[in-house]
């Protein structure tokens, strides 16, 4: 959750912090921006999925390294709280999404509406893609102690109305919450940390489908990264086979003399 990205320089400082961290693919929301489509700011691409009626409200997007870019093969501009973006590989393909979900106070029509539309996207969604589904979902999922597949024993505090709704989703869909499946120190646990209290929260997340948890190797939140935001950075370790490698073998022929052939005689067999 940027809080905004209305403004130059916090586009900049953006870039410049997922430069710093080497970050390929960043979902962001908050953006406040009514523009929709993609933007090219120094090494990375922005798209973004901005409000239909122009209200700099809501926004979602999906930042890609330009080491990316060109294996962008889909984006779908849904609405200001979901955007979709798919990268083709050769040997698999991966789709992003970023969510941005209506907070605690919302009223249940909108909740309802954000997870149904959610739920259809999902389902659009290929279903041997690396699904990597991100975003602030103001929800507390809390933690697991019983075992199950979605939720991990890693988290934080207790669940809430959003939280309850968020694991009913991720349950119904086989879907795991990364964050809670790592354990890390008390001081990289929280994603939000309250202006005005220091409260603590999980509330920003990495989900991925059950079929692929043992590609995320970790998910913590960096609060050295400055964004200009209550919200920290989350970033996830993912490691996936994205293409086929090919391993030249070679052979050292004969020349006509028949002695053995040099380094720079020898030719590739494949």
């Amino acid at each position: 959750n940027v809080r905004a990205l209305d403004e130059e320089d916090k586009v900049v400082t953006l870039v410049g912090q997922l430069r710093r961290y080497n970050v390929m693919i960043c979902g962001v929301c908050n953006t406040k921006l009514a523009d929709s489509g993609s933007t090219e700011i120094e090494d990375y691409t922005l798209w973004c999925s901005g409000s239909k009626d122009g209200r700099l409200q809501l926004g979602v997007g999906i930042a890609v390294s330009n080491r990316m870019e060109k294996h962008v093969s889909k984006f779908e501009l849904v609405d200001e709280r979901i955007v979709l973006l798919r990268l083709k590989f050769k040997v698999c393909n991966v789709t992003v999404i970023e969510a941005y979900a209506p907070s605690e106070p919302a009223k249940e029509d909108s909740r309802k509406r954000f997870y149904n539309k959610l739920q259809e996207i999902l389902e659009s969604v290929p279903k041997h893609d690396v699904l990597l589904l991100l975003g602030d979902f103001g929800a507390q999922v809390g933690t697991n102690i019983t075992g199950g597949h979605v939720l991990g024993p890693h988290g934080m505090g207790p669940e809430d109305a959003n939280g309850v709704r968020l694991l009913e989703f991720c349950s119904g869909n086989k879907l795991v919450v990364c964050n809670t499946q790592f354990q890390q120190k008390n001081s990289h646990e929280a994603t939000w940390v309250s202006p005005e209290d220091q409260r603590e929260k999980i509330v920003d997340f990495v989900i991925t489908r059950e079929q692929h948890a043992t590609s995320v190797l970790d998910v913590r939140p960096y609060r050295s990264a400055d964004i200009g935001s209550d919200h920290n950075l989350v970033l996830a370790e993912v490691r996936v086979k994205l293409f086929d490698y090919i391993v030249k073998c070679f052979r050292p022929f004969k020349l006509k003399n028949d002695s053995a052939a040099t380094t720079e005689d020898w030719q590739s067999c494949t």
